[in-house]
């Protein structure tokens, strides 16, 4: 989708925790993949480890990092993953279910493809 679309609105993925860390619950997939963290105790933790999560999965969409607050998570309710349209104008046009079972790629393009078709100002 962001391929797709990256020139008529702006992408942000942001990075909110280490969904399986080492010192958490670690799921043998992660072991096998070589996807091993502890929960970060700092920003740079967590960058790190957003870094790598972006090389793993080869997306190329601008990351941004969660505060070890948690305050997009609070204020999204965006764990463990979500999609969420934000109009320019800051209210949100499209909010998913979270995910895995409510992340569902080709509903919130299909919102997207509505808003644009809509004329609404984006911000590529």
């Amino acid at each position: 989708m962001f391929q797709q679309y990256k020139d008529r609105a702006a992408f942000l993925l942001i990075y909110i925790r280490e969904a399986h860390p080492t010192d958490g619950w670690q799921v043998k997939a992660n072991v096998r993949d070589k996807v091993v963290y502890a929960a970060p105790k700092a920003m740079d933790d967590r960058a790190l480890i957003a870094s790598d999560c972006l090389k793993g999965l080869k997306l190329t969409l601008p990351c941004l990092l969660d505060d070890m607050q948690g305050s997009a998570n609070r204020d999204y309710a965006a764990w463990p993953a979500r999609f969420c349209i934000v109009r320019t104008d800051g209210t949100v046009h499209y909010y998913s279910g979270r995910g895995p079972r409510g992340f569902k790629p080709k509903e919130a393009e299909n919102a997207l493809i509505k808003l644009l078709e809509e004329g609404a100002p984006t911000a590529p």
